[in-house]
């Protein structure tokens, strides 16, 4: 199960607040793609400013996953430093 998984409860039970949350962040930032031999990757983009709540969402999740930042240029600014 989750690392830090709130006490007594299943992996995204959307009674619990911390999964409440994380399940409607991730619907309305995250992309869903599909990957090889069945598999499925969701990813989020955020600045890496809020890096640490994807470190939350990671503690929370039972699946190996990575975060990594990079920096590019956007329509919005000359350097953006982001998380993935």
């Amino acid at each position: 199960m989750a690392e830090h998984e709130p006490s007594g409860h299943q992996f995204m039970d959307l009674t619990v607040p911390e999964y409440a949350y994380m399940f409607g962040f991730l619907q309305a930032d995250g992309h869903l793609s599909q990957q090889s031999r069945q598999r499925g990757r969701l990813t989020v983009e955020i600045s890496a400013r809020d890096i640490d709540l994807l470190r939350t969402f990671q503690e929370l999740t039972p699946y190996n996953s990575s975060i990594t930042e990079r920096t590019r240029s956007t329509n919005f600014a000359e350097t953006a430093h982001s998380a993935v």
